[in-house]
């Protein structure tokens, strides 16, 4: 049976100073104030837990492809409320037509 092997790496920079050193110029735990010494930047690349789904949507899908999909769905919404209100409209249409101006 072959298990495949991976192979990660990982770089990794300690630092060992005195305690002058240390109380001259004091670090954050992470990226925590004052980050500098070496200054960590924010982590790119990660999704923000969020139950807001046009940006979920974004996030995983891109913004453009979640316009389309945005409007393919509005469309399709506006399309069946069109099919579903029809006998409302014509019955208005028939009120207005019929009663209100004698032909």
């Amino acid at each position: 049976m072959d298990i495949p092997l991976i192979i990660l790496q990982v770089c990794i920079s300690v630092e060992i100073v005195s305690a002058e050193v240390a109380e001259k110029e004091p670090v954050g735990h992470g990226r925590r104030a004052p980050n500098r010494n070496p200054r960590l930047p924010p982590p790119t690349g990660r999704l923000k837990a969020t139950l807001n789904p046009f940006v979920m949507g974004s996030q995983l899908c891109g913004p453009k492809i979640c316009c389309y999909i945005t409007c393919v769905l509005l469309t399709a919404v506006f399309i069946l409320v069109s099919l579903y209100c029809q006998p409302v409209v014509n019955v208005f249409q028939w009120i207005v037509v019929g009663v209100l101006i004698p032909g």
